[in-house]
């Protein structure tokens, strides 16, 4: 086998990528494109990085691999309890390669936190609360040698200020200096160190998009720097593996201008009386409190997490979830997430839902949904509405939630609008939060190139997803592939000479049973802090 670079471009898309190589203001990428292979590639159904990067790196849909957001809610509502690899059911491509002999290095992959015991090297990536965090790296050492050699490897940029006092060139100023920390680490192992797979993911796609994508415009002027950027890491890695080395460019979901519809769903829920409010949403001391605190920062955060405790629980209460009377609640979201939940006794923290009672609401709810509309040109704003059977498979469907929305994306709704046969509700109220402030989001397709003598040049690919890449570098690894994996090689956009080879299964279950998970990190109540701000600021919560 010849070696195989893998570089991720979290949140790229073709919208962006293919214009500016064809003017050439990508030369690199406009370099594979030519002699290589590209089509669009379906992410998850809920478009979140967390499953997105996990379905890639274990070949299976977020119902075998357990994972759905980078968070979840705490045994209380309103708590938030953070997720990351420890909490992955599934065996990653990195422990498979790394089991059958081969030596793999990943960094900056997201939900890759605690690192695995590879055979090479492993920086994990954002959900990590620090560098200095236990279980960072792999070999513990390797980050601090990285940094006696490069300086400080800086994982996550806080542009959020600059974003919200309209400094966008400091947005992506910031980002880019710190993706070239870790781009100079990535660097160093990649020279160092002996590797047959060998990934770096790119950040920077995903966080400036978040903060400056501008609607209605092909310009983009705020990203067009940041995919120069990215085009110019690529080149230095190419330049550092040579031509006989394969390369797969690939991203997790795509982007584009954001809806902003989620925001008043909660509004419409309560007028048609599913969801109740407490009168004292965000109001009283608690909120002051948390107001005073998000000014502040994560540090005075952590302070209040362990001095108190109960108040800052609460923080979680209104700000998640904005005052939401649960005694009297039977279905909700969150004002960041396109979906519902059914607040279900038995399942539900305090839930008032009889299972009896459950199918009919889901499908009431699912029937609000479908019929609600843009009060400004009365056109239907949701394409679909999924329930988790119908979009997931494996043991943990069941958590993803009740009702998955897929939104249309003619126009930026100002608000909602429901009529129909379960009663009538508008929304121009959105709800208060980050959210409102960011202007990029998530899209179902983003972008895969293939290019080397491992693959075919100019092949046409039809519906390639997230979890068919695993078992492709498996088979190019000449790995076995777990028969338990959802996804398939990609056979046609193989060269010949393995497209012919014949694709060797093992009945070898990559699932992780409960005992048998990863001992999950411990944070400190400032880690804890860090974290939510770090997912707060790219609309993650």
């Amino acid at each position: 086998m010849t070696r195989l670079l893998v570089l991720g471009l979290d949140g790229a898309t073709f919208d962006l990528l293919l214009p500016w190589a064809e003017q050439g203001v990508l030369p690199t990428f406009a370099s594979l494109l030519a002699g290589g292979t590209a089509a669009e590639l379906r992410s998850v159904p809920n478009m979140n990085t967390a499953p997105a990067w996990t379905t890639f790196m274990t070949g299976k849909n977020p119902g075998q691999h357990g994972i759905f957001w980078f968070a979840e809610e705490g045994d209380k509502p309103g708590t938030v309890r953070f997720v990351n690899g420890a909490d992955r059911r599934a065996q990653t491509i990195w422990k498979l390669l790394s089991d059958a002999g081969k030596r793999v290095a990943s960094v900056n992959v997201p939900l890759t936190f605690p690192a695995e015991a590879v055979n090479g090297v492993q920086l994990c990536g954002f959900d990590a609360p620090s560098t200095s965090s236990p279980g960072f790296s792999h070999p513990p050492e390797a980050i601090r040698e990285l940094e006696a050699d490069n300086g400080m490897y800086v994982l996550h940029a806080a542009v959020s200020h600059h974003a919200n006092a309209g400094r966008l060139t400091k947005v992506v100023d910031a980002a880019l200096e710190a993706e070239e920390t870790r781009v100079k680490a990535a660097l160093q192992v990649l020279d160092r160190e002996p590797w047959d797979v060998f990934m770096y993911m790119v950040k920077s796609t995903d966080q400036v998009a978040h903060h400056a994508w501008e609607y209605d415009t092909s310009d983009q002027q705020w990203m067009k720097p940041v995919y120069e950027y990215a085009d110019q890491v690529l080149a230095r890695f190419l330049e550092r593996v040579g031509p006989d080395c394969g390369v797969i460019v690939m991203s997790d979901h795509g982007m584009g201008w954001r809806q902003p519809a989620v925001e008043f769903l909660n509004d419409v829920l309560a007028q048609l009386g599913y969801v109740r409010r407490t009168d004292q949403a965000r109001r009283g001391t608690t909120w002051r409190l948390h107001r005073l605190a998000r000014r502040l920062g994560a540090r005075t955060r952590g302070w209040l997490k362990r001095r108190l405790p109960g108040v800052y629980a609460r923080f979680g209460y209104q700000v998640r979830f904005g005052g939401i009377d649960w005694s009297a609640t039977r279905a909700y979201c969150d004002d960041s997430r396109s979906c519902v939940w059914v607040n279900l006794r038995g399942r539900n923290p305090n839930g008032i839902v009889d299972p009896e009672d459950y199918e009919a609401l889901v499908e009431d709810l699912r029937e609000v949904l479908l019929n609600l509309t843009d009060p400004e040109t009365g056109e239907k704003v949701v394409a679909s509405v999924w329930r988790p059977h119908e979009i997931y498979s494996g043991p943990y469907t069941e958590r993803a939630p009740d009702l998955q929305i897929d939104w249309r994306y003619d126009r930026p709704v100002t608000g909602l609008t429901y009529e129909g046969r379960l009663g009538q509700a508008h929304s121009a109220r959105p709800a208060k939060g980050f959210m409102h402030k960011l202007t990029g989001a998530h899209r179902r397709h983003g972008v895969l190139v293939t290019h080397g003598p491992q693959f075919k040049a100019g092949a046409v690919l039809d519906d390639v997803g997230l979890e068919d890449v695993a078992p492709t570098i498996l088979h190019l690894a000449g790995v076995p592939v777990p028969d338990d994996m959802d996804g398939r090689v990609i056979l046609e956009a193989l060269a010949d000479h393995h497209a012919a080879r014949p694709v060797v299964s093992t009945a070898v279950n990559g699932h992780i049973d409960d005992d048998e998970l990863a001992a999950a990190p411990v944070y400190t109540a400032g880690e804890e802090a860090e974290v939510e701000d770090r997912l707060r600021s790219l609309g993650y919560l």
